[in-house]
């Protein structure tokens, strides 16, 4: 049996729930600043049930995340699936700021 397309669409489902977080604009305006060669960017994400959460990130000059100088409040941030993916909100703070560079 082939794959369904859904399946393939997104890399793990951290990367799903940034799409859904997009999508339902619980993002808001990005605060960006660049230091030596790597680009600071942190934001404000709504959660769905109340609350907020603060991810922060930096990206190399190749447009990379650096895990070491990128943090968020999450429970997935902080529980032990932090070493092997970014969270949904570190991931989303990353594709709206490559969404806002493509239209500018």
């Amino acid at each position: 049996d082939p794959l369904p397309m859904d399946a393939l669409r997104f890399a793990s489902p951290q990367e799903e729930k940034a799409m859904e977080i997009i999508d339902e604009q619980r993002i808001q305006t990005i605060q960006s600043h660049s230091e030596e060669q790597n680009t600071k960017l942190s934001t404000i994400i709504k959660g769905v049930s109340g609350g907020t959460y603060r991810p922060n990130l930096t990206l190399n000059a190749d447009g990379r995340i650096l895990p070491q100088e990128s943090t968020c409040n999450c429970a997935h941030y902080y529980g032990r699936k932090r070493q092997s993916s970014p969270c949904e909100h570190i991931l989303a703070l990353r594709l709206q700021h490559n969404r806002q560079i493509r239209v500018q």
